[in-house]
């Protein structure tokens, strides 16, 4: 369970309802304090920042996060403070300059015609194969945040589930299964290829979950990750083991391969399974390219921003959380009862 911190806080239907949301959207962390600072209130807004502290600790991951009392919506994401540029005219422009500096992508914002007085952006990021639409918020000229907007009252969860297509990724487990994984990775990731080496064996062991990879490539930084995500759902396509034993061969291989060495790695790995053919009329074609933006923007829909990201019946965790939680079980005899997933 969580405990909300501030009985008194609590008090405050609004800051209540913020607590219980984040609860839903923080990673699973048993016994773990909610508590939330107010940073500035203004019309029609309030921004907080949040933090979950584990037991025993003082700190923890804090997330800034922007309240709209009136619609009762809460905006998460990435938060930028523009104090220093108030004299500016903070528009469309300015924003997508200022976001492409900060993250070091490449934005084109644009503000559509507004329903309502949410300051409300369309940021359009170049990947360098095609685009992925974020958005952004702005209040009081200088509360920016780059991220998604949630009814507070809702749950983070819930969100989370149905913004994931399973069928964009590779799966292991039957779909009936009580449980469900989803593992956003990304090729050029050494966390990635760490968790993938960790978790595939004892996923094997698991008869009450299914497990879906999904690629992710951060494309700023990670030259060869999106054309090896391309590659990984050519071999899916082709056969859907391979999804997955190209994985394990590509993860070793990452660090030797740039821009100039990929599309041959890749190649060679389709001659290897007799499947040059198939794969070259596969590779890199629009449909391809497509099923990686589309991954990309379902990924970001559902709050993705790093890898791996993994979430387990909608519930975020850790790479060592989720893997603590599966040993146990991969070590019971074959016919003992199964632990269910812990529900928080």
């Amino acid at each position: 369970m969580w405990l909300i911190c501030g009985v008194a806080a609590a008090a405050d239907p609004n800051e209540g309802l913020i607590q219980k949301f984040m609860g839903s959207w923080f990673p699973v962390v048993p016994d773990s304090t909610i508590t939330m600072e107010t940073k500035d209130v203004g019309p029609g807004f309030a921004v907080y920042y949040i933090q979950q502290i584990p037991k025993d600790k003082k700190n923890g991951d804090q997330q800034p996060a922007i309240y709209l009392p009136g619609p009762r919506q809460i905006i998460i994401g990435d938060y930028f403070n523009l104090s220093r540029y108030k004299a500016e005219d903070i528009n469309a422009k300015f924003i997508g300059d200022f976001l492409s500096s900060a993250m070091g992508m490449s934005f084109k914002a644009s503000q559509p015609a507004q329903k309502t007085d949410l300051p409300e952006f369309n940021l359009d990021q170049e990947t360098g194969y095609g685009k992925v639409r974020l958005k952004a918020f702005l209040f009081g000229k200088v509360h920016l945040m780059l991220g998604q907007k949630y009814p507070v009252d809702g749950n983070a969860r819930e969100f989370r589930m149905k913004n994931i297509n399973p069928k964009m990724g590779g799966s292991m487990g039957e779909a009936s299964a009580p449980h469900h994984l989803y593992v956003f990775l990304d090729l050029e990731c050494p966390h990635c290829a760490k968790l993938e080496k960790d978790l595939i064996p004892l996923l094997k062991e698991r008869k009450d979950w299914q497990a879906t990879f999904l690629q992710f490539p951060l494309v700023m930084g990670h030259v060869i990750a999106f054309k090896a995500a391309a590659a990984a759902y050519c071999f899916k396509a082709a056969d859907p083991k391979l999804y997955f034993d190209f994985m394990d061969w590509f993860y070793p291989q990452r660090t030797d391969l740039d821009l100039s060495s990929v599309d041959a790695a890749c190649l060679g790995f389709a001659q290897m399974h007799g499947i040059e053919e198939k794969f070259l009329g596969c590779y890199m074609q629009e449909p391809n390219v497509r099923s990686v933006l589309d991954t990309l923007q379902m990924g970001t829909d559902a709050g993705v921003r790093y890898t791996p990201a993994i979430y387990l019946d909608g519930a975020s965790y850790g790479p060592a959380d989720l893997l603590n939680l599966l040993k146990p079980a991969a070590a019971e005899p074959k016919d003992a009862p199964k632990a269910q997933a812990p529900t928080p």
